[in-house]
């Protein structure tokens, strides 16, 4: 059997909910496994990391163009309660 490694993290409360009930342990370790086989399996140059970084000139440019812009009717859609 593997040795156990202890690892601490946050939740936000809406994530936390959702958890209710499941064995956070063994569900963050399958999570984890299953992200990191499909990493290895797809070749490296065409993973896209899911962040953001811009200088402060191209985060104002952002910032602008998302005040110009108006919501789609399938972004309300998505957004509404």
């Amino acid at each position: 059997m593997d040795e156990k490694v202890e690892l601490h993290f946050e939740l936000c409360e809406a994530t936390l909910a959702l958890l209710e009930g499941q064995n956070v342990d063994e569900l963050v370790e399958r999570a984890l496994v299953q992200h990191l086989e499909a990493l290895h399996s797809v070749p490296a140059d065409v993973i896209v990391q899911p962040r953001l970084v811009a200088t402060p000139a191209s985060a104002e440019r952002i910032r602008q163009l998302l005040s110009q812009a108006e919501p789609t009717p399938a972004l309300i859609q998505l957004l509404a309660p």
